[in-house]
């Protein structure tokens, strides 16, 4: 079950959050918190710069971006095999689950102002060069 998208506008109940133990030991987003999938934690190293430099996100924000990496990490699993699968019950599965997780990615993107996984990866991409 994800958190409605007004969680992350609410900056006092962000921080009761992170004082009751629900964000990750450690609150910074400079590094994967443990226990992170390697998938995730590559997420994780691969966007929070940029997210960071734009101030998209903050330290407060650690819980739900260690969500955010997990479902992504996944999404991005999935649509790649959904399309390089070998047979096609494994396609299948991986389309099922892509179009499961799509709309959960939809809604973490419009938490920071992106309106598609395709703009968020070329705001990503624009970083790079």
């Amino acid at each position: 079950m994800h958190q409605s998208r007004d969680h992350r506008k609410l900056p006092a109940e962000r921080a009761r959050l992170a004082m009751v133990g629900l964000a990750p030991a450690n609150a910074m987003l400079d590094a994967p918190p443990l226990g992170l999938s390697t998938d995730a934690a590559t997420v994780w190293l691969r966007i929070a710069p940029a997210l960071i430099c734009k101030r998209l996100i903050q330290p407060a924000d650690a819980w739900w971006f260690q969500r955010f990496c997990t479902a992504y990490a996944i999404w991005l699993r999935a649509t790649h095999n959904a399309v390089s699968g070998k047979f096609d019950t494994e396609r299948r599965l991986y389309t099922d689950v892509a179009l499961e997780f799509g709309p959960l990615i939809d809604e973490f993107l419009e938490d920071i102002d992106f309106h598609s996984p395709a703009e968020f990866e070329s705001f990503l991409s624009s970083l790079i060069q």
